[in-house]
């Protein structure tokens, strides 16, 4: 896999029940724009069946999915709405700098727990995984924030350990390392400041503070994890064994 970045398979993760993620059925990744003919037969052969796109309409206009065969297409957008915490482009490269890069990343994770329509769209992510016939395939655009706490939920709510939630999640520095460098040095032929190159460089890779901090918030708003999946996300105890049984083996 070339072009598609941060891509891994969360099976085999172990439970609390003694159970693993099944293998082959979960995928996350970046977004899945311009793949090599390659790239997609490889996709196609893991027999996907839902692809499940988080980004926003112009995200997918300016960067459109190629066509994986077999596999279902859903848009997920977790911004429905205009946020100061995720901006046009143009408007965020200007204000981004080393001293305002981490704040920004910290307000972006608690939008996806404390705004309604954001909690929405995750818990529809979570729905359409209970509906799905076979496997999937979820992501955004660098596959790291929107899919890196999606992920998190799910695996949480089969039964993952936060440790190893923690492992997954800080995978994507190891594989982003490549394709961050080289946009950095893309953004800096092109004329940007030291100073911004600083804020990118940060606003391009994960902390586990940022999801250990959103979890802070879920317990601190919602009294406990579980509170959240029902009460925020609209997730019922029935349709939690109905992942746990499609999900896990």
């Amino acid at each position: 896999m070339n072009k598609l970045v941060n891509f891994r398979d969360l099976g085999g993760t172990p439970t609390a029940c003694g159970k693993k993620v099944k293998a082959g059925l979960l995928f996350r990744s970046g977004h899945l724009h311009d793949l090599s003919l390659e790239e997609v037969a490889n996709l196609e052969g893991l027999g996907l069946r839902a692809i499940i796109d988080f980004r926003t309409t112009k995200e997918i206009d300016d960067a459109p999915n190629v066509i994986i065969p077999n596999a279902e297409y859903t848009n997920i957008n977790i911004f429905t709405k205009p946020t100061k915490v995720f901006i046009a482009w143009s408007d965020w490269i200007k204000n981004i700098n080393g001293q305002n890069a981490e704040a920004n990343m910290f307000e972006l994770y608690e939008h996806f727990v404390r705004d309604e329509d954001t909690r929405a769209a995750f818990g529809g992510f979570l729905h359409l995984l209970a509906d799905i016939d076979g496997s999937a395939l979820f992501h955004c655009f660098a596959g790291k924030d929107r899919t890196g706490f999606a992920a998190a939920l799910l695996l949480r709510i089969l039964g993952v350990s936060m440790d190893d939630i923690l492992e997954d999640y800080m995978q994507t520095v190891k594989e982003r390392e490549v394709t961050n460098a080289a946009d950095l040095e893309a953004l800096k032929a092109e004329g940007l400041s030291q100073d911004q190159l600083e804020g990118i460089a940060i606003a391009y890779t994960v902390k586990e503070a940022y999801l250990q901090n959103t979890f802070n918030i879920i317990n601190q708003q919602y009294g406990s994890f579980d509170a959240f999946v029902e009460n925020g996300l609209g997730i019922k105890k029935d349709l939690i064994e109905v992942l746990k049984d499609k999900y896990l083996g």
